[in-house]
C-alpha cells in the first residue's frame, strides 16, 4: 500500500518536514511542495533533506508546480515532478 504524500504548508520549515519524515514508516515518500513554499526557496533545505533522507533510509520524490523547485530537487538527487499525475506516469 503506497504511503500518503506529505503535503507541506507554505510557511512550514525544514525542521517540521524532517520530523514528519522521521515519523512515517514508508520508505518511498512523496513530498508536495506548494508554490511560494519556504522549504522550496533554499538550496540548503534540499541539502538537509537529502542528508536526513539518507539517514532515515527514505526515497523522496518532490512534487511541485514550480520549475525552480523541481530543478533544486533534481540538483540534489531527488526525482521531481510537476504534479502527482506526473509522478505516477512511467518514466
Amino acid at each position: 500500500m503506497p504511503a500518503q504524500p506529505i503535503y507541506l504548508d507554505v510557511e512550514e520549515e525544514i525542521s517540521e518536514l524532517i520530523e514528519r519524515l522521521r515519523q512515517t514508516s514508508a520508505q518511498d515518500v512523496q513530498v508536495i511542495v506548494p508554490s511560494r513554499s519556504r522549504i522550496g526557496e533554499s538550496r540548503f533545505n534540499f541539502k538537509l533533506l537529502k542528508d536526513y533522507a539518507r539517514q532515515f533510509g527514505k526515497r523522496i520524490s518532490i512534487i511541485s508546480p514550480e520549475p525552480a523547485v523541481q530543478h533544486l530537487a533534481e540538483e540534489h538527487g531527488f526525482d521531481a515532478f510537476a504534479d502527482l499525475d506526473g509522478y505516477g506516469a512511467p518514466q
